[in-house]
């Protein structure tokens, strides 16, 4: 399974943004007196132009504007005809450095330059119109003595009696460091968050206070991402970590603490299907109200880093059965485990039962995390009585090992059933009438939709109450003639992986994940965003910042 890459990229209207994460201890230059180092450098426009007359503030990266005494010191300069400034410094700190041109009011900031034993060059740095940060109080704030803060630089605001929310202004764009909180009563200071991101002219808000670390997951449904043209509402967006990518040492160990809010910082539902800080792998669903077509901008803040929050997975409210979800089983637990150890993840809480000789080697990895594979044998589920109403969806994905002969993946004797014929060497996607004759694909027309071994393909069928389709990989494969009669509702349990009735039936000998039995017929635009969204190499999420 692949993770998603976490871009660390600097902002388009910011061209100093890379900076302000790099430590200059590397950057080296001549000799200096014993104890003493100099920091030279350059200030440009956003031409390229050098800029003359800037001032340059260097001080040490714990400076606290409202306390510190600036120890051990800090230096100011001005730059020259050639945009170029040198200041002395002591060996053995951290410094950050501020550059403003009070003529234009832009204005950059690098922090976390280390100094060594020698004197350093700081990468050149690109003034750019500033920002403003909107910083949402932690709880238990000191309205009178309180105060907000950027480590390391004059920038800071002082709480107000009455406001949930404090305002610094004239803040360099890019991605701030860290924003801290701290009393005139008090020695301590707190991070409120790390890494900030601020765009020129614009205000960054500091949600979530007490959780010291987020990052924006950006949805792209453009050509380039998914290629959904349409709004789909209410939709499960799966959003892979990975260790290469994510610092799960920075969460806590069962991902108690993350949460997801949308743009304007309003909390959205997720469900952790799977946290592995030792393997460094994750997979989480998070609901979105709206995932708008043909679009880059949208995007979700994940937030981690509280070790007092208390976990709010859940599955109900993602997988909501008022938005149709019938029943949905990740398929990643240990079958081990025994009865209704497979869960199914809406509140109807269909779990289904293993049966056969499934045991813990049955867990593998699948198309969106874990997953169980069975030996076509005599490995199955049993889910119990799920009916289905007029119109439906079901779907999953499936890697099939052997494929000669009849494969149920998902059977409901007498009602319903997706599954692979080998006499017409095609998938087929059927229910049954009251007068007990089965209707759909292939037997009320349609395309053959044929499969092939050790390939994972995403299948969903839906029924809108007049023709059966058939999807293979997000794509219309198969669409029946006009059907009228409803699917046929009984007791009988829903299994998966064979045919209930018959004992001799033929079983599914591969791997099968995520299927879902859902109420209402998933748009065409429903489906493509599901596949783009879970395959491996996915379209969706592909954008951290």
């Amino acid at each position: 399974m692949n993770a998603f890459v976490f871009n660390r990229i600097t902002l388009a209207a910011a061209a100093c943004a890379a900076l302000f994460m790099v430590r200059c201890a590397n950057i080296s230059g001549g000799g200096s007196e014993a104890g003493n180092a100099r920091i030279s450098g350059m200030v440009q426009s956003t031409q390229g132009s050098p800029v003359a007359n800037a001032m340059i503030t260097v001080r040490p990266s714990d400076f606290d504007p409202v306390k510190s005494s600036a120890s051990p010191g800090a230096s100011v300069a001005i730059t020259g005809a050639d945009g170029r400034f040198e200041v002395a410094v002591r060996q053995g700190y951290t410094y950050s450095i501020q550059a403003v041109f009070a003529s234009a009011g832009t204005r950059a900031l690098i922090a976390a330059v280390t100094i060594g034993d020698s004197d350093i060059t700081a990468p050149s740095c690109t003034l750019n119109a500033p920002s403003s940060l909107k910083v949402m109080l932690p709880d238990g704030a000191d309205r009178t003595l309180g105060y907000v803060y950027v480590p390391g630089t004059s920038m800071y605001a002082f709480l107000k009696s009455g406001e949930g929310f404090t305002i610094i202004d004239s803040v360099p764009a890019g991605i701030i460091p860290a924003v801290s909180y701290s009393s005139k009563e008090i020695s301590a200071s707190t991070v409120l968050r790390y890494n900030v991101p601020a765009l020129p002219g614009d205000t960054a808000v500091v949600y979530n206070p007490s959780w010291q670390y987020s990052r924006r997951l950006f949805l792209n449904t453009t050509e380039n991402g998914a290629q959904v043209q349409g709004e789909v509402y209410n939709f499960p967006v799966l959003v892979r970590l990975s260790a290469a990518h994510f610092p799960f040492a920075q969460a806590q160990t069962d991902g108690g603490d993350i949460r997801f809010t949308k743009n304007d910082g309003t909390p959205v539902p997720f469900e952790i299907e799977r946290w592995d800080p030792v393997s460094g792998l994750a997979e989480v669903w998070v609901k979105a109200d709206t995932v708008r077509g043909n679009d880059s901008s949208q995007y979700f803040t994940l937030y981690w880093g509280n070790p007092s929050a208390t976990g709010l997975s859940s599955g109900a409210a993602v997988f909501d059965t008022s938005n149709g979800f019938i029943g949905v089983w990740h398929m990643n637990e240990n079958p081990s485990t025994g009865a209704a150890s497979i869960k199914d993840r809406t509140v109807n809480a269909h779990d289904a039962t293993p049966f056969g000789s499934m045991t813990s080697a049955n867990s593998v990895d699948g198309a969106t995390g874990k997953a169980l594979s069975f030996n076509g044998k005599d490995d199955y589920l049993n889910a119990g009585n799920v009916s289905v109403p007029g119109n439906y969806s079901v779907g999953l994905w499936v890697l099939l090992d052997t494929i000669g002969d009849y494969e149920r993946f998902i059977y409901k004797d007498s009602s319903y059933t997706l599954w692979y014929d080998k006499d017409s060497v095609s998938v087929r996607m059927e229910h049954m009438s009251s007068t007990t004759r089965w209707k759909g694909l292939l037997q009320d027309g349609g395309t053959r939709v044929p499969l092939t071994t050790g390939t994972w393909y995403y299948l969903t069928a839906t029924f809108d109450g007049t023709v059966i389709r058939l999807y293979k990989n997000g794509t219309e494969a198969s669409v029946s003639n006009p059907i009228t009669v409803m699917p046929r509702t009984n007791t009988k349990p829903l299994v998966f992986g064979k045919s209930y009735t018959d004992p001799n039936d033929p079983m599914v000998y591969g791997i099968m994940d995520e299927i879902r039995i859902e109420g209402v017929a998933r748009s065409a635009d429903w489906i493509r965003l599901c596949y783009m969204n879970q395959k491996v190499d996915d379209k969706l999420v592909n954008s951290y910042k």
